[in-house]
């Protein structure tokens, strides 16, 4: 088990603006953590993860910008770099990350096609869980 409090604080805090809507500060502060390398994983995984959550902070800021080319490269790269981490890694529920772009996918390819601006949609909340059963 590991708490909450073990995390690295830029860790914490890219959780805090992303849930707080600041999605463009949220992958800046997860950015320095992922430059920095610190050995939360081993290596190669740490910085996959870390692009998983930072694209899938970027694409909200795509949203903010009425971007469905921008959303949807970025969910689908998120998907790609998140997927290994499934079901659970660092806190984070992967498998409802990987859920929701599964849903929202199809409606932002018929979006980008037609050539119409995205429905802001309902942006997920990221919770982030003291227990983490891939450590």
């Amino acid at each position: 088990m590991r708490a909450l409090r073990s995390y690295p604080p830029e860790y914490l805090t890219f959780f805090d603006l992303y849930n707080r809507g600041e999605h463009f500060e949220a992958h800046e502060t997860l950015e320095d953590l992922w430059h920095a390398g610190r050995p939360l994983a081993p290596a190669a995984s740490k910085n996959r993860f870390y692009q998983g959550l930072i694209v899938f902070a970027v694409a909200w800021v795509h949203a903010g910008r009425d971007n469905p080319y921008g959303i949807r490269h970025c969910l689908e790269k998120a998907r790609g770099h998140l997927t290994p981490f499934a079901p659970f890694h660092m806190g984070v529920d992967v498998v409802s990350i990987l859920e929701y772009i599964d849903r929202r996918l199809p409606s932002l390819r018929e979006i980008e096609a037609e050539g119409c601006k995205p429905a802001p949609g309902d942006l997920p909340h990221l919770y982030l869980f003291p227990v983490d059963s891939s450590v």
